[in-house]
């Protein structure tokens, strides 16, 4: 039996790709990866770079006119330098 650990269940959303960048270099590298799954407080992403837990990105994606700021809670390799991304969407503040 497999235990889940979500309190909310994730959709599967295949052959989307989501451009990211770190937080920290926001006017740098712009990195693309392939989402994988979400739900309403989190996502997943395959990508060839591996995030440092705790890391905050900002994503763009074609399912949504804004950006969507997310913190890495966990990274692993999934072979042939590829890791899979859960990350935890952050609540944005209103102005």
């Amino acid at each position: 039996m497999v235990y889940e650990k979500r309190r909310y269940s994730r959709c599967g959303f295949p052959n989307i790709i989501v451009e990211y960048t770190l937080k920290s270099h926001i006017a740098d590298t712009v990195s693309t990866g392939l989402l994988h799954d979400f739900s309403s407080t989190g996502l997943c992403v395959m990508t060839h770079n591996p995030l440092e837990e705790g890391e905050e990105i900002i994503i763009k994606s074609m399912l949504t006119h804004e950006s969507i700021h997310a913190v890495v809670r966990w990274c692993c390799g999934t072979g042939n330098s590829v890791y899979k991304v859960g990350l935890a969407m952050k609540k944005q503040e209103k102005l």
